[in-house]
This record gives structure tokens, C-alpha cells and sequence, in this order.
């Protein structure tokens, strides 16, 4: 009788331990490292976007990367193209990664006395030179694929319609579909960028 009451509390404890509910059990301190660092991570899209976009536009890429990431589904089935036969699935939410690489770019800068954010341009962008090199990454997704955040945020916007149509200076729309009626059109040339 005692050791199924001794089984029962552990199952108890494992549970509660992975219940939704347990993060009342946290401190601040805990819960804080538990969320995107939403001023790391626009200090991180000034350091990686083109300035040229202007500050608006890195805004909004930075609210269109979050959708992504809040309507993210581990394990959905991928769309594979032509001549490919095999499917894929979504890896797991990259979220707990993001969190993690966040929060390490925020503790090195902490070292030299200032958040992410204080550092200079030229600063944050040893210390995301250096996190690459760490992580031997030395190219660009095609789509984000979790394995960090510079890299998935840079390849959500480098890879968008926008940024094609701002590096051929007209409105192709790569991503979207313009219909058949206008496709035999020249694409208009693009209006100028709002700061």
C-alpha cells in the first residue's frame, strides 16, 4: 500500500512538473527568461536588416517574423515542390532556441557593462559574427529552420517578395499572385521607401 502511494505522489509531482500550471511555481527572474526579449530582438533586426528599409519597415518585419513564430506548428507537413518525392515535416517550435540565443547575446553584452541594445552597431555585430562562427553556420535557409535566430530572421525577410522587388527596384511580387491579366505587364517600378 505504501509503495502505490509513493508511486501515485511521483506521478503526481510529473505531472504537475509538466502541467501548463507550473509556471506559477517560477520566479520572475525565471519566467522573464521564459519570453522573447522583445528589445534584444529588435536590436538584433537593426544589426542584421538593411538600414535602408528604414526603421518602420524593420518594425514590421519584426511583427511578421513573431506571427510566424505564434502560429508556428511543429510536425505540419511542408509543401515539396516539383520532382521531389519525399515529404517533410516542420521541425520543432524554434521559440525555446530563440529564447536561449536571446538571452546569450543580452549576457555577453551585460559583461561589458551594457544591455544588447546599448552596444554600438560595429558591437553587435562582432557578437553576431561570432555566435555564427560558433555555430559553424555560413549561409542562409531557405526558409527559417530553427537553427538560430540571426540566420532565421535575416532568411525571413532576404527571402520575402518585398525584398526581392526592393532588389530589382520594381514590383514583381515573387510570392504572391498577380493574376493572368496583368502578367504579360512590366512591373511597375517601386514607390520610395517611408522612414
Amino acid at each position: 500500500m505504501t509503495m502505490h502511494r509513493r508511486v501515485l505522489i511521483r506521478l503526481a509531482f510529473w505531472f504537475t512538473a509538466l502541467s501548463p500550471f507550473s509556471t506559477a511555481w517560477l520566479s520572475a527572474e525565471d519566467l522573464k527568461d521564459k519570453k522573447i526579449n522583445e528589445a534584444t530582438l529588435k536590436a538584433l533586426a537593426v544589426t542584421v536588416l538593411p538600414e535602408s528599409i528604414g526603421t518602420k519597415r524593420i518594425t514590421e518585419v519584426i511583427r511578421g517574423f513573431r506571427r510566424w513564430l505564434n502560429g508556428y506548428k511543429a510536425g505540419a507537413e511542408m509543401s515539396h515542390g516539383y520532382v521531389v518525392t519525399q515529404l517533410r515535416i516542420t521541425e520543432p517550435n524554434p521559440e525555446p532556441t530563440y529564447i536561449r540565443q536571446l538571452n546569450a547575446f543580452e549576457k555577453t553584452a551585460q559583461h561589458k557593462g551594457q544591455s544588447f541594445s546599448d552596444l554600438n552597431t560595429e558591437e553587435r555585430k562582432a557578437l553576431v559574427t561570432e555566435a555564427l562562427e560558433e555555430e559553424k553556420i555560413t549561409e542562409l535557409p531557405q526558409r527559417p529552420d530553427g537553427r538560430h535566430i540571426v540566420t532565421d530572421l535575416m532568411s525571413f525577410y532576404f527571402q520575402s517578395s518585398e525584398a526581392n522587388d526592393l532588389c530589382y527596384g520594381v514590383q514583381i511580387g515573387q510570392h504572391t499572385c498577380r493574376g493572368l491579366p496583368d502578367s504579360e505587364l512590366v512591373p511597375k517600378a517601386l514607390q520610395e521607401q517611408q522612414t
